[in-house]
């Protein structure tokens, strides 16, 4: 990469300048924004909770490396290039990810990416979307987030706190749609004649008319919530059976003006 000289360092002051003009600007709720040093890092308090992170440069791109507790896995990562898009990387859920752990809510870094990015200048931020969600803490067996949270709300896990949009925007209101009519017993019988006998995990279809429009969601959704490996083990095969195509690696955007 081509080494890029800055001319002017930003201060304590830049950031708080910037940060109280860009709350005045969107009407944000008044959060005190403080900053001391702390293992090489800074903390910063953004709804009610605070977190660690750290700024380096890798070439002309700054990284910001964010987590609860310094020396520790980063719980997400910041890249902002010098045309003044930034990206959002590695943002992952855990007890460490923030100083106030474990009650404070994995979405509020996703609040805090878009402050930390917009306090710096950029004008556009970059989700790759690929989250991989672990069946319990601790276990190595994962399934993908976006195609779970595809086929159990119609969208991504990220559109529930942005506005996001991508290069498909048409493909995914339509699939939206599919999914809010598909039947369970229309996905099941496409999944049973691929995988065989397929396990559904008790309770989840219990008082659903699984031959409703919309029971494949409300299924679905009951199985997310137990945590088993049943998206591990039939994720593959759900997309397809659920008349969508996989967002898993989709780039979403945000416009940070």
């Amino acid at each position: 990469m081509r080494r890029h000289t800055r001319k002017h360092r930003t201060t304590d002051r830049d950031i708080r300048v910037a940060w109280l003009k860009f709350r005045n600007r969107h009407e944000l709720p008044s959060d005190t924004l403080q900053w001391r040093q702390q293992g090489g890092g800074r903390v910063v308090t953004h709804g009610g909770y605070r977190y660690h992170f750290r700024e380096s440069m890798d070439g002309d791109t700054l990284v910001i490396r964010g987590g609860g507790v310094p020396n520790k896995a980063n719980c997400f990562m910041v890249m902002i290039s010098p045309d003044k898009t930034a990206e959002l990387h590695d943002l992952r859920r855990g007890a460490d990810c923030s100083l106030d752990a474990p009650s404070a809510p994995t979405g509020n870094m996703v609040y805090l990416a878009v402050r930390l990015a917009q306090e710096r200048g950029a004008h556009t931020l970059y989700i790759q979307d690929m989250a991989r969600v672990a069946i319990t803490p601790g276990s190595t067996t994962k399934f993908n987030l976006a195609d779970v949270s595809l086929l159990t709300t119609g969208q991504s896990w990220y559109h529930q706190f942005l506005p996001l949009t991508s290069n498909d925007d048409d493909a995914l209101a339509r699939w939206r749609t599919i999914i809010e009519n598909n039947t369970w017993d229309k996905v099941y019988a496409c999944l049973t004649s691929i995988k065989g006998n397929v396990i559904v995990p008790d309770g989840a279809i219990t008082g659903v008319d699984t031959a409703a429009a919309g029971s494949a969601k409300v299924v679905l959704t009951r199985i997310k919530q137990v945590r088993t490996e049943f998206f591990a083990k039939y994720l593959t095969e759900l997309i397809p059976c659920s008349g969508v195509s996989s967002i898993y690696g989709w780039t979403w955007t945000y416009s940070l003006k």
